[in-house]
């Protein structure tokens, strides 16, 4: 209905593309919060061990040397329970009550705008030429912001747009009919169908939680780090941090390993979660630029819908600045290239981080797969050597145990390394070969040695979360260095620093 300014799409950067696919089985996915939750609910309702209970508040927690003990009231009775365990995670979102009580603080710059949400149903996708789209942004300077694709039938949309407290302006003033007319000053047409289905509002903020533990108590998701949405990176970052706590928890819990290896999930998350806040921060910034703000104002646009000069030169400026936020939303290498580097609980092997190996300059777009310690282990296909044709992703291995992978004719040695091993943790064994060999696991596509950097002999070892932890270029008989026994002993926390003597400082690409 106005002047396209421009537009970024995947296929415009078949690079990227051809990275991702080589680099997992499962390329990003946009999904609203609407859709995604009731997937994770139908999942936690129907795991073995897990109780849902909805309506239910946590009005107090407690903890001493032995345990957690929350009390909880069930909102639709009224009646107090009581729930005793031995460690909390807390995850109550951005207003956390927890964290205060604890003393806990959010570090960080101040706020940097306030957005309006504006949930709505129209069909957007007659007004433009592109389908299947999953952000109109608008730069139109009485609507600038961002329609965001809620999925299901492509009918349904958030609309985040900017509001301004130090004009005036409250949330309460945002009625039905005030929002249906900023939508449609955004659409540039009065035309259109437009239902307007709930509005709410939130502070554009990136900060995060000055310690992650705190005795049994420890935090994550928007109780540990308030992330700006541009880019997408609160939620993911979440998501890792309950992979990374998950089979500590449970290697403490069993006994496997001693309660400090818990201290790690600070040292390995906190610099992880301050460089996608950062970034965040980066692209809420950058996008001004293009006048499609959400946050603060855009500047000079006051032109941009007229046909003047000015109108002209403002258009021309927003299209170079849209070009230039491609690691806005191509971010390959800061979504899986993130590393625990520097971990008291991963062994270095003197190798480099792959953006210097390579000499990148941008490791946020391109990720190169590397098993480096402290690296997610890259991907590749796999089959058993009972069902060669069956191939299955090799990340699939990694579930609730250690993994050792093996290639070439010391397999056996290192499986009676393994096992003269004392203490530890479980740990499956894997020989990976090449089609046709007697090998347990099949190289199919013959791409397993390269990004795992193991030539003849060498071994690599996988924690539960599918991060390496240890790797071994030769043989356990020509291996120098920390062995495979020790390397265990450390990925357990049974060999940790003493306290202060090693901060982890790394994490980020």
């Amino acid at each position: 209905c106005g002047y396209k300014l421009g537009a970024l799409s995947a296929v415009d950067f078949p690079d990227h593309l051809e990275r991702v696919m080589r680099s997992t089985t499962s390329p990003g996915c946009v999904s609203s919060q609407i859709v995604l939750e009731a997937i994770l609910k139908l999942h936690a309702e129907h795991a073995p061990h897990t109780t849902v209970l909805f309506n239910h508040e946590k009005t107090a927690i407690e903890q001493d040397g032995r345990g957690v003990r929350a009390t909880v009231i069930d909102r639709n009775t009224g009646e107090q329970l009581t729930v005793d365990a031995a460690y909390a995670i807390v995850c109550e979102g951005v207003r956390s009550s927890t964290r205060e009580a604890l003393g806990r603080k959010l570090v960080g710059p101040p706020p940097m705008g306030h957005v309006i949400n504006i949930y709505l149903e129209a069909d957007l996708e007659s007004l433009v030429d592109e389908r299947d789209q999953a952000l109109f942004w608008t730069a139109t300077p009485e609507a600038p912001g961002a329609f965001i694709a809620l999925g299901g039938d492509r009918r349904r949309y958030c609309f985040n747009t900017p509001y301004f407290p130090d004009d005036g302006e409250r949330v309460e003033d945002f009625t039905d009919e005030r929002c249906l007319e900023r939508v449609r000053a955004a659409l540039g047409t009065d035309e259109l169908p437009v239902k307007i289905l709930a509005i709410g509002s939130w502070v554009l903020c990136g900060q995060v939680i000055d310690r992650y533990r705190q005795g049994r108590i420890f935090f994550g998701g928007d109780t540990a780090h308030l992330n700006i949405p541009t880019g997408g990176f609160g939620f993911n970052t979440g998501m890792q941090e309950t992979h990374n706590l998950a089979w500590k928890l449970a290697a403490v819990l069993r006994g496997l390993a001693p309660d400090s290896l818990l201290d790690t999930y600070h040292g390995e998350r906190r610099p992880i979660a301050v460089f996608n806040v950062e970034k965040s921060r980066e692209n809420a910034v950058n996008i001004r630029a293009t006048g499609a703000t959400f946050g603060g104002r855009a500047p000079d646009t006051d032109e941009i819908d007229l046909d003047t000069p000015r109108g002209r030169a403002q258009r021309e400026e927003k299209s170079q600045a849209i070009a230039r936020q491609k690691t806005h939303f191509l971010f390959l290498g800061q979504e899986i290239g993130y590393g625990y580097w520097d971990s008291p609980i991963v062994v270095r092997d003197g190798t480099r981080h792959y953006a210097e190996e390579h000499g990148l300059d941008n490791p946020v777009y391109v990720y190169v797969p590397n098993a480096r310690p402290g690296a997610r282990a890259p991907h590749c296909w796999v089959a058993r050597a009972s069902e060669p044709e069956a191939r299955f992703p090799i990340h699939d291995l990694f579930t609730i145990e250690f993994v050792l992978l093996t290639y070439g004719e010391s397999g056996a040695a290192w499986g009676r390394e393994l096992g003269a091993r004392n203490g530890g943790a479980p740990v499956r064994h894997y020989r990976v070969g090449p089609p046709g060999s007697a090998a347990d696991l099949l190289d199919v596509d013959t791409a397993w040695q390269d990004p795992y950097g193991i030539k003849e002999n060498g071994a690599v070892l996988v924690r539960p979360d599918g991060h390496v932890c240890w790797r071994a270029f030769g043989g356990p008989d020509t291996h120098s260095g920390v062995g495979l026994g020790d390397a265990l002993e450390i990925a357990v926390g049974r060999r940790l620093p003493a306290p202060g003597a090693h901060e982890s400082t790394g994490g980020h690409v």
